[in-house]
């Protein structure tokens, strides 16, 4: 079976995207469980039958399920740009702008609605919705840097060997 670099590289990142804010938000889940941040003031009762595993799975379930297309487009972008680095030579920063637009892309597709259902309050909130679109596109450009790392690491563990490497 012939490996396919840019498809592992795919793969990991649309992984990564996907299941690390699951994971941190069932960490976040987890502590407040175990009473880290809680008051000893409040007494909770559970029903019987409950289980501590289900808050920590109905947290991450819901966090996975918003991030799911974002996991698919990570994927698809990164399989484009992992195959026009293997044939054309091309660097992939275009993919880390690619993320830093969809941050407030994401945000903008929330809140304008919002924002327009209250046409009086457009010029105090337009503001905060811009603070928030720049943060976004941050994020998005940190998630992208890191995106692009896993991806050349994966394309480098992967690569195929050529006939002067095997020989040597």
């Amino acid at each position: 079976m012939r490996r396919r670099p840019e498809a592992v590289a795919a793969l990991v990142n649309g992984l990564f995207v996907w299941l690390l804010p699951a994971g941190i938000s069932a960490l976040f889940t987890i502590g407040g469980s175990l009473g880290i941040g809680a008051s000893d003031t409040n007494t909770t009762v559970y029903a019987d039958g409950w289980n501590p595993l289900d808050p920590i799975m109905a947290t991450a379930l819901r966090f996975g399920i918003v991030t799911l297309p974002f996991a698919v487009v990570a994927a698809w972008r990164t399989w484009v740009h992992a195959k026009r680095r293997r044939v054309l030579g091309t660097s992939g920063w275009q993919g880390v702008a690619e993320a830093g637009a969809c941050g407030p892309a994401a945000i903008l597709i929330v809140l304008i609605p919002l924002m327009l259902s209250r046409p009086t309050h457009v010029a105090q909130v337009a503001p905060f919705v811009l603070a928030y679109a720049v943060l976004a596109a941050l994020c998005g450009l940190l998630i992208g840097l890191l995106l692009r790392v896993s991806a050349l690491i994966v394309l480098k563990l992967t690569e195929p060997k050529t006939n002067i490497e095997l020989t040597a």
